[in-house]
């Protein structure tokens, strides 16, 4: 995901095959300890993985002080046919059973980015064929 940008989305939009998705919750598990945490997240992933057509499911821990912020990121391998909001509510049920609640804060896409390195290439190739036309045509004519 190095070459792609991420676009904030409502979360009404519907979830679309070979796209990678991120979403942001916050969370409270104060019953939970750290390693307690990063388990039941694990299972969650595991849960995901199992009953959803996803792939390169994994997710990041934001610290602050203790783990307050949880990003979720896969990429989908079919499309469901439902919106990000409904399988964002799948997601905290899910949570739930491992005493994890979950506040959805944001949803993005990553999408690609222009390759502006490849139009520069471009334009520097065109440069140099023009700047050797010219010059054959100075020393010929």
């Amino acid at each position: 995901m190095i070459f792609k940008y991420r676009k904030i989305l409502t979360g009404k939009e519907l979830i679309k095959a070979g796209e990678s998705y991120s979403f942001v919750y916050t969370i409270d598990a104060p019953e939970l300890s750290e390693e307690t945490l990063k388990l039941a997240l694990d299972l969650l992933v595991d849960s995901l993985k199992y009953n959803y057509a996803v792939k390169d499911v994994t997710y990041i821990l934001w610290k602050d002080p203790a783990y307050s912020e949880m990003e979720l990121l896969f990429t989908w391998t079919e499309t469901p046919g439902t919106t990000l909001n409904w399988f964002s509510d799948q997601v905290k049920v899910w949570a739930r059973e491992y005493y994890i609640d979950l506040d959805l804060k944001e949803v993005a896409v990553f999408l690609p980015r222009f390759p502006w390195w490849l139009l520069a290439l471009l334009g520097l190739l065109g440069a140099v064929a023009v700047g050797s036309a010219v010059k054959k045509k100075k020393k010929g004519g």
